[in-house]
């Protein structure tokens, strides 16, 4: 296992708490079913912080109102999703533009799907309207095993859908048993809420389905001082609605 392949994606999944672990190996092909592997806490391939075992195991998280995701404040977590939709937005103007030394200085961003090459079929996704793309994952062949999308959901908030090949990169999803606690279209899943001290939160929904993982982050608008929000949609039901 080469430690430099695990740290892209690996560490996006623990910074968001999703509580797994993406391993990465030689571009082979894969069985379809045999890219997660659901293990208990103690039996992580790659070991957890010294002392985080212990303190996942005494945090009891709070349920959400849909009785199964769970609740924690987590500002950094809150303030990450909504850096990142930010900064799509500006790279995405800054696309093109070269510096003194005649270099490009901002990542990869695309305005629509079209000159983007993936190693597979993105997931339909109907609600509201594409901000950017962005490839993620690693290159097979000059193509990409893995995609970003921000969305805008009119009256409603903000969409971040990231999913990966593990097939064609030859990677593996080690999905924690504690903190399965709902189904994606059949699949098992971890759906988790973060907040801050303002009350803002992020709905967060992990699942694989056939060779690819999938990660759903839903920013939900709110009435500014009520904190309730504008519409009735959360990271949870925008899963459900995915076309393969």
């Amino acid at each position: 296992m080469n430690p430099k392949q695990l740290i892209g994606l690996f560490a996006v999944c623990f910074s968001s708490s999703v509580l797994g672990q993406v391993a990465n190996g030689p571009a082979s092909p894969v069985e379809s079913g045999s890219v997660v592997e659901a293990v208990s806490l103690d039996k992580m391939p790659i070991p957890l912080p010294p002392g985080e075992v212990e303190k996942m195991r005494k945090n009891v998280p709070i349920s959400a109102y849909d009785g199964f995701s769970t609740v924690e404040k987590v500002p950094e977590a809150v303030k990450g999703f909504f850096g990142h939709m930010n900064a799509a937005k500006k790279y995405l103007e800054r696309q093109g533009q070269l510096n003194e030394k005649g270099e490009r200085e901002v990542p990869e961003v695309h305005k629509d799907m079209s000159t983007l090459k993936l190693t597979f079929k993105p997931a339909k996704f109907s609600r509201g309207g594409l901000i950017a793309a962005t490839p993620s994952g690693t290159k097979v062949k000059d193509v990409w095993t893995g995609i970003d999308r921000f969305f805008h959901i009119e009256g409603a908030g903000s969409v971040r859908l990231s999913e990966v090949d593990l097939a064609a990169s030859g990677g593996k999803f080690f999905m924690m048993k504690e903190a399965i606690n709902t189904r994606v279209r059949g699949k098992p899943a971890i759906s988790r809420i973060f907040s801050d001290e303002d009350g803002q939160t992020v709905e967060e929904v992990v699942w694989v389905d056939g060779n690819k993982l999938f990660m759903l982050t839903f920013g939900p608008e709110f009435v500014t001082e009520a904190k309730i929000k504008r519409s009735h949609l959360t990271a949870h039901s925008l899963a459900q609605e995915l076309q393969q």
